[in-house]
């Protein structure tokens, strides 16, 4: 799942004119650069470690790959109107570009890798879990046959049409969180069971943990969909 979601997040951040001009190779370097940022990174970002080294050249080749299609489209003289073509636009005072590509390609790695591992992870476990329970699967796939039995096109609309879908991937999020932990920055006093909670604080929830507890949801341990109809 790591490869179409490279490409339909490249396509609705980015545009489908960029998403068309992409090879293989960038879902392969971006895969490389994601897996070199892990817990140390935020220690140290900079540390001679082999991941981060691989990392790294994994950049150099999305770069590359960024300044080849911003180089092809202006001997073609194309007008894309997407947004690769408004920052490659974007001049300063003196008439000099404002980004290279390396910037460029930097803002759209931060795109992609706000929503690239969460919905990867989620679509890959709701298969799994689907996988694991055929009738399930049984259900969401006599459900898409009977909506887009008419030839129509996948639209947002379409997509609220999906109600068993739409559980099934809740269930696989109840269970299989992405993001283990939430931290947020305590803005201001407050207690909590005769606790005192000082502003300055981080304030942590574990979704893996919440998800489970038995006083919320019954048999939290089971794959069921049907408990959020």
């Amino acid at each position: 799942f790591s490869e179409p979601t490279i490409y339909t997040s490249s396509s609705c951040l980015l545009g489908r004119e960029f998403r068309e001009e992409l090879g293989p190779d960038f879902a392969v370097a971006y895969k490389e650069l994601e897996r070199g940022t892990d817990a140390f990174a935020y220690v140290n970002p900079h540390l001679p470690l082999p991941s981060f080294r691989t990392r790294d050249r994994a950049r150099a080749r999305l770069v590359g790959m960024v300044s080849a299609i911003i180089a092809r489209r202006e001997r073609e003289r194309r007008e894309t109107g997407d947004l690769l073509h408004a920052l490659v636009r974007l001049r300063q005072r003196d008439g000099t570009p404002r980004y290279g590509a390396d910037q460029i390609t930097g803002m759209f790695i931060a795109m992609m890798f706000a929503g690239h591992h969460t919905t990867s992870g989620t679509a890959a476990w709701t298969l799994i879990e689907m996988l694991r329970h055929p009738e399930v699967l049984a259900g969401v796939v006599s459900e898409l046959d009977a909506l887009y039995a008419d030839g129509r096109e996948v639209s947002y609309q379409a997509l609220r049409e999906i109600p068993q879908l739409e559980n099934a991937i809740k269930e696989a999020l109840r269970l299989h969180p992405p993001l283990v932990i939430l931290m947020r920055k305590v803005l201001r006093d407050f207690t909590y069971k005769n606790f005192l909670v000082p502003k300055g604080w981080m304030a942590m929830v574990s979704p893996g943990l919440s998800h489970t507890l038995a006083e919320v949801f019954k048999d939290p341990q089971r794959f069921d969909p049907s408990r959020f109809e």
